[in-house]
């Protein structure tokens, strides 16, 4: 019995080794693959969680400066917290540090994703597309209009 061992061109981490026999004109064929091991997600106790990342502060600060609290907003930023970044009504995507695509638009329930605002855009600017969102938020929502449902009513995405 012989045995090859193929790299696999889409998968070159895993090895398939092939057992063949050619005895009465049969061809068996026996594959083995051999995948290393995928690591493991790091789970966090609450009192080992890490902190809020500084720009999110930043966020919070801009917000609460237009009267909002924290819970008045879904907000996403990767790595961090519950609310997943393609369903909240603000999402911070970090492409590089430093650097965020902006998505806006999802809706509190986590039924409508939000859309792409911006790209790679630095903090500061960032900070500044933000204030003018809410500036805009502020003056013309609708009684009880949550900011993804305004983002939507008014097409800014």
């Amino acid at each position: 019995m012989n045995t090859t061992t193929i790299i696999n061109q889409s998968y070159p981490q895993a090895l398939v080794a092939i057992e063949h026999s050619n005895s009465c004109n049969k061809q068996v064929e026996a594959r083995h693959i051999m995948v290393p091991e995928i690591a493991k997600t790091r789970l966090f106790r609450l009192h080992e969680a890490p902190g809020k990342p500084p720009f999110l502060e930043q966020v919070i600060k801009l917000l609460r400066s237009h009267g909002f609290a924290e819970r008045d907003f879904r907000i996403g930023i990767t790595g961090f917290g519950e609310v997943k970044t393609h369903l909240a009504e603000i999402g911070l995507v970090s492409t590089t540090p430093g650097f965020y695509n902006l998505h806006i638009g999802g809706n509190r329930a986590g039924s409508q994703l939000n859309k792409i605002y911006s790209i790679h855009v630095p903090e500061s600017t960032l900070l500044n597309e933000l204030n003018e969102l809410l500036l805009m938020y502020k003056i013309a929502r609708q009684p009880g209009e949550k900011f993804g449902e305004f983002v939507n009513r008014k097409q800014l995405v």
